[in-house]
């Protein structure tokens, strides 16, 4: 797939913006705060129904107005032309699917399906587990609803076991939430260890070809019985509360469940977040990100836009190089935000600034 052309009012710093843009390598350059990162944010703001940079939908309206508007055109890969448009408004939004208002965010979920990398992602593996959850289940969320139900059901379950214990309910109450929590836990579990086991075969390849050094790998984390069989999975995980059923009644919380997992990352045997530089962990974020377009381009069976925003501030010249050739093989488009023109050949560039994109197709 690939974006033919963006158009946005009132997003952020842009009163208008109309561009279109080529397939292949699209570099777009200027001074810091004249939207590079915005127009990232746009295109990935209609792929998920929200923005990367946690912000909330009255944020992303340019200052003084009332309202913002998104649209893009993309071609998906039977050819075929698709239209998506956001009205963000103070009190919500609103998303049309080819001129159709949709009734929920989860109907456009594998539309236009995007990968960001931003500097922000710099902390992903200092941050606190919640922030990796969220990585694996956005993209997992994508390539299956099934996931997203019972990520959602398994959440709200979740929420009334730990009242129950909170108010002291009947064992009884909190047995029937507590079977429930368990079977629907499966599919969460199963999902996360299979995205995170594929992504292990695939990142270090990725890490080794654009930056060497140590193997890159993944480990999945979990607390909850570590079964593919669902039968096994579920005996055992009764079987595992029942043990801990007095110590969760005296600390009146949940202490076994997918809702503690977490993903770690090792750059040989030490792991990222205690030993790696910020430097270190920015190409392993970036890694992870290469990795997860070539599961949804294999999901999808077809690529992902990806997003990168100001890629090249950690990368050499001969990094950089090694980046621009590995994504020209790829053969899919990419938006990459930088400060300098880059002097680079078959890239589009487009120079920012006045709010409107100069260059390019």
């Amino acid at each position: 797939m690939f974006v033919c052309n963006i158009s946005l009012v009132n997003f952020r710093n842009f009163s208008s913006l109309k561009s279109e843009f080529a397939q292949g390598i699209n570099i777009i350059y200027g001074d810091n705060a004249v939207g590079k990162t915005n127009l990232i944010e746009a295109l990935y703001y209609l792929s998920l129904g929200r923005s990367f940079k946690k912000a909330n939908d009255k944020e992303i309206i340019k200052i003084g107005e009332n309202e913002g508007q998104l649209l893009v055109n993309y071609i998906d890969k039977s050819s075929i032309k698709h239209s998506l448009e956001g009205r963000i408004l103070k009190e919500g939004k609103i998303i049309y699917f080819d001129e159709e208002k949709v009734s929920s965010i989860a109907k456009i979920l594998g539309k236009l399906v995007c990968v960001v990398y931003s500097p922000l992602m710099v902390s992903l593996f200092r941050d606190e587990p919640g922030e990796r959850r969220r990585f694996i289940d956005s993209y997992l969320s994508l390539m299956s609803d099934k996931y997203l139900y019972a990520l959602t059901r398994q959440k709200k379950l979740l929420k009334e076991r730990n009242n129950a214990l909170l108010n002291n309910y009947d064992e009884d109450v909190i047995s029937i939430i507590t079977e429930e929590l368990v079977n629907i836990s499966y599919r969460v579990y199963f999902l996360r260890k299979g995205l995170i086991g594929k992504l292990n075969t695939l990142v270090d390849g990725i890490y080794q070809q654009l930056f060497k050094g140590e193997k890159l790998t993944l480990k999945y984390v979990t607390n909850v019985p570590e079964e593919s069989d669902q039968e096994q999975f579920i005996l055992k995980y009764r079987e595992k509360i029942e043990r801990i059923k007095s110590e969760e009644r005296i600390k009146k919380t949940t202490l076994v469940g997918i809702q503690r997992d977490d993903l770690k990352a090792y750059l040989g045997n030490k792991e990222v977040y205690a030993y790696a530089s910020q430097g270190q962990n920015r190409l392993v974020t970036l890694a992870l990100n290469l990795a997860i377009s070539k599961i949804l381009e294999e999901h999808f069976k077809d690529k992902p836009i990806l997003l990168l925003d100001d890629v090249f501030s950690d990368l050499d010249n001969s990094r950089q190089k090694d980046l621009i050739n590995y994504l020209k093989k790829e053969n899919q488009q990419v938006f990459i935000t930088t400060a300098n023109k880059v002097d680079e050949k078959e890239v589009n560039l487009y120079h920012i600034e006045n709010e409107q994109l100069i260059g390019g197709k």
